[in-house]
């Protein structure tokens, strides 16, 4: 397992990572045959346009972080995501990530005390019979989702900018509740397929949300306007054969 040519393959964009995977190299010589390739604009501004270069101070960056790096051929990486069209090469992530069957719970940032409540009991109850809920981090549904999952056991957040930025602010005491149970050992996670320092953009949104469908075997959508990133997230969850 090459660590930082994978992760420098992550770094050229979705269409060079689609070409790597039907390609059957190993990262470092799938970039030796690809000399000219370079880093997505987003990552070339923060860490420079050389693919194994932008890694190395990624990687560099992580481990003063204390962020893992769970790259696609590890173990530790989730073994549905594998299986989508798309998965991303590499996953930051803070803390462990179940290896239980995980549920994804999305829906409305205008959510309301009923609805909020549906998403915290079924995130608790799912919890409860020994499912990791998956959510994205989001004010709303996905609070109450988090909420409901932590309270009775694991949950994963994922999050559609850099692993180490964290938004938004209203969610700063959920965050501090999952460091801490990080901090005991529990089993959960935040994660990212954005390095260090990458802020979010509206197509990282939909990005974030084929991961959370993708690590699922099945997503609810508690209450969802029909154009919403949680319908986006519903369709992925379909195009990926999940319920």
């Amino acid at each position: 397992m090459d660590i930082l040519s994978e992760t420098a393959v992550s770094l050229t964009g979705s269409h060079t990572v689609r070409e790597y995977l039907k390609s059957g190299l190993a990262a470092a010589e799938f970039l030796s045959h690809n000399p000219s390739l370079v880093t997505s604009a987003h990552i070339s501004v923060k860490f420079g346009a050389a693919p194994v270069i932008a890694a190395e101070r990624i990687l560099a960056r992580c481990e003063r972080c204390d962020v893992s790096v769970i790259p696609f051929s590890s173990d530790g990486y989730p073994a549905l995501l594998r299986e989508i069209l798309d998965p991303p090469i590499v996953l930051y992530c803070k803390g462990t990530i179940p290896s239980s069957p995980a549920v994804s719970i999305v829906g409305t940032r205008r959510s309301d005390r009923v609805s909020d409540r549906i998403a915290y009991r079924a995130a608790e109850e799912l919890a409860r019979a020994g499912l990791c809920v998956v959510s994205g981090m989001a004010i709303g549904i996905d609070r109450s989702a988090h909420l409901g999952a932590i309270d009775a056991g694991d949950t994963v957040a994922v999050l559609p900018h850099g692993i180490d930025l964290r938004s938004p602010v209203s969610n700063i005491d959920l965050y501090s509740r999952i460091d801490e149970i990080i901090g005991r050992g529990g089993h959960c996670a935040v994660i990212s397929e954005f390095p260090p320092g990458i802020r979010c953009y509206t197509w990282t949104f939909v990005r974030r949300n084929r991961i959370i469908s993708g690590m699922s075997r099945a997503t609810l959508v508690v209450k969802a306007p029909l154009r919403s990133g949680a319908m986006i997230t519903a369709r992925l969850a379909a195009d990926q054969g999940r319920e």
